[in-house]
């Protein structure tokens, strides 16, 4: 479905804007455009608002805007960020990084593990 604007010119030369609802149908090799609704004249007020009325009619029935709808009130106040951890853990893991960091902790004599003490930062 979809929705078009039909232009019908006047004896007197001015010209009218109606809003339809349509549907396409193929027939053999051609497409045919059949109205389902006329919505009104675009230039008439009170299509303007029958047309708004029918907009929130139809979205009562579309489920991704009940969601959208239902999400308004949602913050978050609060997220941890994972990304740069899962980054560095998976470098740490490929690159050897836990040998070099084991073999650099016994050259300098640390009085501590480093390689644990990473473990629990994540």
């Amino acid at each position: 479905m979809f929705v078009r604007v039909k232009r019908c010119k006047n004896k007197n030369g001015s010209v009218r804007e109606y809003l339809l609802l349509c549907t396409a149908k193929r027939e053999g090799k051609r497409v045919k455009q059949i109205t389902l609704a006329n919505l009104g004249r675009l230039d008439s007020s009170s299509t303007q608002r029958s047309i708004d009325t029918i907009i929130d009619n139809l979205v009562k029935f579309s489920e991704k805007r009940a969601i959208i709808d239902a999400s308004k009130g949602l913050l978050a106040e609060y997220a941890k960020l994972y990304g740069p951890a899962v980054v560095f853990k998976g470098l740490w893991e490929k690159t050897g990084l836990k040998r070099s960091m084991e073999r650099f902790a016994k050259e300098s004599n640390c009085e501590f593990d480093l390689v644990s003490t990473y473990k629990r930062s994540l």
